[in-house]
């Protein structure tokens, strides 16, 4: 478990939508950092209640793809809804209680006819996090959380909440120590991942334990760098290989670095892997580098190159997995923002422009173009299953390229509007391993909150 022919019209229909959006009440689906944002309602000598509120809507238009898969022939129309409600009590001596409650809704989509119980659109009013947490205990830089929470480090490449997906992917049942002395912030954790049940309480997890260490020096400064080491297993016994069954012991290492001087930004991540996989030996690797520039001049242009690379398995029989396997981080974030790929078996060179010609208001453009690194090997879905396999190698490596228009407008401080439109064009390997055909995705979101 836990293991057309109205296209066209569409397409013109979306065109004016984009347009509406980018003339009227108008980034990327970058994250946020206030989803977990509460304000103070009432409070006393000892202690500070506090609440917030986010509602979020947004359509989608899918053309040539779902959610679930890659089809030439398939489109999908959904209306999304999700509340968030957020409450918070701190005390003065130190200890602190959040809570949040979620509820995931959609309408329109055939995944209406979807029979499992885990749906990324759709999970009924819930539990989404729940903790305890004591900071500076015994006024040294110890700290304690304990309970459900989300996990969020770095650029979120390695850890990401992953808040645009409707319901969201990661959410952990934990106990978490922290040593924060401001320069030095080093955590060390231990739990079970949630599984998201999309009409029931989720007092289920996946299969796997995680322990993890995840040291930050200096993340508030011009230049940091972070150093982790992920530990993903179930010793079962049960995990399925290539050449046959065992535990599953996956450890991830490596560091996240950034900096910034003036109007330049850069980072990148370096991650090593290795463990077990069913009967397999597991030995991979995966890696970034991002660099941006942002000119200090009207409409504040800026351009952005980046490189995204995760290994492959050259040969799917001997035994050996070099396949990387995709962490807890964000998908859409990084590897265009169709979800068309995760960080596994996958080249991908970017390129991006962005303008800001109002305050609060910006737009972009981004070129993706994506090939195996391995042409024995998968081409891997958001979610990390295979979407298509030439065990021979020789339908090529070239997965193809995509472009992605996107706006964000903060109307005001409670009203954040978004739009996007992209367009796939797959490449050979598509075109040699089946059906294949552009794919095109509109968005149009509104989010509000208090």
């Amino acid at each position: 478990m836990y293991n057309s022919a109205r296209a066209p019209r569409r397409f013109s229909l979306i065109l004016l939508a984009a347009a509406f959006v980018f003339w009227g009440p108008a980034q990327t689906n970058a994250e946020p950092k206030n989803w977990n944002r509460t304000s103070e309602v009432w409070s006393n000598d000892a202690l500070t209640l506090g609440m917030g509120l986010e509602v979020r809507l947004r359509y989608e238009s899918l053309d040539g793809y779902t959610i679930n898969r890659y089809d030439p022939k398939a489109h999908d129309d959904v209306l999304l809804s999700r509340i968030r409600f957020n409450t918070s009590l701190d005390t003065k001596w130190g200890p602190s209680v959040f809570v949040q409650l979620q509820d995931s809704r959609f309408w329109l989509s055939m995944m209406e006819d979807d029979p499992s119980s885990k749906s990324p659109y759709q999970n009924l009013l819930d539990l989404r996090q729940a903790y305890f947490q004591w900071l500076g205990l015994g006024g040294s830089p110890l700290g304690l959380r304990l309970g459900r929470q989300t996990l969020v480090y770095g650029d979120s490449r390695i850890f990401s909440e992953s808040n645009w997906g409707n319901v969201g992917s990661y959410t952990w049942d934990i106990g978490k120590a922290m040593w924060d002395s401001g320069i030095y912030k080093i955590d060390g954790f231990w739990g079970q991942r949630v599984y998201y049940n999309k009409s029931a309480f989720d007092s289920e997890h996946y299969d796997y334990d995680l322990g993890a260490l995840y040291a930050q020096i200096n993340p508030e400064g011009p230049y940091g760098l972070d150093l982790f080491y992920v530990r993903k297993y179930d010793l079962d016994g049960v995990f399925k290989g290539e050449t046959g069954t065992g535990d599953l012991d996956v450890n991830t290492i490596g560091f996240y670095v950034h900096g910034k001087r003036g109007g330049l930004k850069w980072r990148g991540t370096l991650a090593v892997q290795g463990g077990d996989i069913g009967g397999d030996r597991l030995e991979a690797w995966g890696g970034n580098v991002t660099v941006d520039y942002t000119w200090a001049m009207p409409l504040r242009p800026g351009v952005e190159a980046a490189v995204s690379y995760a290994s492959g398995d050259e040969d799917p029989h001997d035994g050996q997995d070099n396949t990387f396997q995709q962490v807890f981080g964000a998908v859409d974030r990084y590897y265009g923002l169709m979800n068309l790929f995760c960080w596994s078996n996958l080249q991908d060179y970017q390129l991006g422009l962005r303008l800001e010609p109002l305050k609060g208001f910006h737009m972009g453009l981004d070129w993706h173009h994506f090939s195996l690194a391995q042409a024995s090997d998968a081409w891997y879905y958001r979610n990390g299953s295979v979407m298509r396999r030439d065990e021979t190698g020789r339908s090529g490596t070239d997965l193809g390229q995509e472009l992605d228009f996107f706006v964000r407008w903060n109307q005001t401080k409670h009203i954040e509007w978004r739009s996007g439109l992209c367009r796939f064009f797959p490449g050979e390997f598509i075109q040699n391993t089946g059906p294949s055909g552009n794919a095109t995705w509109f968005f149009l979101q509104v989010r509000l909150s208090y």
